[in-house]
């Protein structure tokens, strides 16, 4: 019965981080998402300026949480979003 008790405690204690975990990376998703999608509005409307300055932050906060977001996720998959990211900021400054 000891086992037992032991072992739906571990699934307990995974559920937990599992959940935490997602919420972790969906408010970091939500975060860029907007911060993105503001960056392109103002590309959109030429006002590069603007638009680097922001995709500079945005850069600059995901290598700053990338390394713990790394930790969660498939590496591949932090690595391609900066290589993104970091497109992003270049078409910004060549006003692209």
């Amino acid at each position: 019965m000891k086992r037992i008790y032991i072992a739906l405690s571990l699934v307990l204690a995974a559920l937990c981080f599992a959940s935490v975990e997602t919420g972790f990376i969906s408010g970091k998703t939500d975060s860029f998402i907007a911060k993105i999608e503001c960056a392109d509005r103002l590309m959109s409307r030429l006002e590069f300026d603007d638009a680097l300055k922001i995709c500079k932050e945005t850069e600059e906060e995901w290598y700053d949480s990338a390394k713990f977001i790394d930790t969660l996720l498939i590496h591949d998959y932090v690595d391609a979003i900066g290589i993104s990211i970091s497109r992003m900021t270049a078409f910004a400054q060549k006003q692209n």
